[in-house]
């Protein structure tokens, strides 16, 4: 029986499950209920987070995963709830070097990013730009992560701002599909810590062949560009390569 096309589900924020041949890898499982954490600190419009529920079906969508990547260790990336699903070590963890102890004492057993295939699925990590200047220096490091499968090359850009990191790439990798986590993130000082819908609309102006999946929105309380906001962008700028997905949507990529 042929495998299925290969598809994209976005869960909720940037919490995706990769559907490429026989492997399903889990991105950044924040799995919290809604209101379970206080908003982001330092950040506009406080609410506490997650702002909305896991879609209907959330549970189907997270059975029959074979490995997991981390990007990075903030709550919207991993939470309590999603540590505690990863801990239970039914699946294979990769994880940024300069998490493996953290996510260790969490009791999640995790290799650096990179390191080994995730199954069948080549990876390779990339870096990115939390923000700008001093701001992402104290934010930290974070990961992105390139899967080939077929004639796909997924590039699941991770929490970056369009950087050197972002653009070289987008170069090195020429990726089929690229995921952006969109949303606009910003706290009350210093510039957006991840792609605007302004940013967003650049750059599929600036790569017209490659697919565009914006995610990372309508979640967490300082990501203030919404789905809305970044609809009403790209169709200013007449961009017809983004793809803005609901939570629980499944994107085939044909």
């Amino acid at each position: 029986m042929p495998a299925a096309d290969p598809a994209i589900v976005l869960v909720r924020h940037a919490t995706l499950v990769l559907e490429l041949g026989d492997e399903r890898v889990v991105v950044d499982p924040m799995l919290d209920p809604a209101g379970a954490r206080e908003a982001v600190a330092g950040s506009p419009e406080p609410r506490p987070n997650p702002l909305v529920e896991l879609p209907a079906g959330a549970d189907a969508l997270l059975e029959g995963l074979t490995a997991a990547i981390v990007t990075h260790l903030h709550a919207d990336h991993l939470d309590a709830a999603g540590a505690r699903f990863l801990a239970q070590g039914a699946i294979p963890v990769q994880g940024q070097p300069e998490d493996l102890a953290t996510l260790a004492e969490q009791g999640i057993d995790a290799v650096a990013l990179g390191a080994a295939p995730l199954g069948t699925l080549p990876v390779q990590r990339t870096g990115g730009r939390h923000g700008v200047g001093a701001l992402a220096d104290r934010l930290g490091p974070v990961s992105g992560a390139v899967l080939a499968y077929a004639d796909e090359r997924i590039y699941v850009a991770g929490d970056t701002v369009r950087s050197a990191e972002f653009d070289e790439a987008l170069h090195v990798h020429a990726p089929t599909t690229v995921v952006l986590n969109a949303g606009g993130a910003r706290l009350l000082e210093g510039e957006p810590i991840t792609m605007t819908a302004g940013e967003v609309a650049t750059i599929a102006r600036d790569h017209p062949d490659t697919l565009f999946i914006a995610v990372h929105m309508d979640a967490i309380n300082h990501c203030l560009d919404t789905r809305a906001v970044l609809r009403a962008e790209l169709e200013r700028a007449r961009a017809t390569n983004v793809l803005v997905p609901e939570d629980g949507e499944r994107v085939v990529l044909d």
